[in-house]
């Protein structure tokens, strides 16, 4: 936006804007994804020793919350929740990878 000199105008509220709107599209086509293939999605958790209706819950997050975030409907609580989920994430797979890679360098002879 332009001030009447034609200066550059700051305006944090619009770049939250859409950091908002692009996160809230981001977790909502990752959660429609698992709603759309929910038997894959189940199957993937539990593989990685995730309890049977996890991927329903978090696809029903990501989908709500994505919706919400689009439309700033509590987006802190929302912010929080996905913080939470995405550090699960990560410490879930860093520490498989961790263990896959402590049980390879533990079978070499």
């Amino acid at each position: 936006m332009m001030d009447k000199f034609g200066r550059m105008v700051y305006m944090p509220s619009l770049g939250m804007l859409f950091i908002r709107v692009a996160a809230g599209i981001v977790f909502f086509m990752h959660g429609w994804g698992k709603f759309q293939n929910m038997d894959g999605a189940n199957g993937f958790f539990s593989g990685m020793g995730f309890p049977m209706g996890t991927a329903t819950f978090v696809g029903g997050l990501e989908v709500i919350g994505g919706i919400a975030l689009i439309l700033g409907i509590l987006p802190r609580i929302f912010g929080l929740l996905f913080a939470i989920l995405m550090a699960v994430a990560m410490i879930r797979s860093v520490a498989r990878s961790i263990c896959a890679l402590i049980r390879s360098t533990s079978a070499a002879p």
